[in-house]
């Protein structure tokens, strides 16, 4: 006959803006975006001395994504290797690669499915 919800310690307390309650995950979580409704939002890249690749990148929880590369834009997106893939959560993805150190130039995408 009630429900109780206790706000974490003194000084560190939470915010609820939706309770949602189900039997399983799938009933819980907001249904996927079609692909195209809302595209990834890349939040930070950045790139050490030793070449290493590194972006931040968010989208719509549930929507899966594959992440594309190529070193010629020109190819056709088809033909682009994929080098990762995954579910959005509620969490900002990081993703990095370690590109080569003679290669000058490297394209990427986050492609939503």
């Amino acid at each position: 006959d009630r429900f109780i919800l206790r706000g974490g310690y003194t000084g560190k307390q939470f915010d609820y803006g939706a309770i949602c309650m189900g039997t399983s995950w799938a009933a819980v979580l907001p249904a996927a975006v079609p692909s195209g409704d809302v595209p990834p939002l890349v939040e930070s890249v950045g790139v050490s001395a030793n070449h290493y690749l590194n972006f931040l990148f968010r989208g719509a929880a549930g929507q899966s994504y594959s992440i594309l590369t190529s070193s010629n834009l020109a190819v056709p997106p088809d033909d682009w290797a994929q080098v990762g893939s995954g579910t959005f959560g509620f969490e900002p993805i990081s993703f990095g690669y370690d590109m080569p150190q003679n290669e000058v130039c490297r394209f990427f995408q986050i492609a939503i499915r």
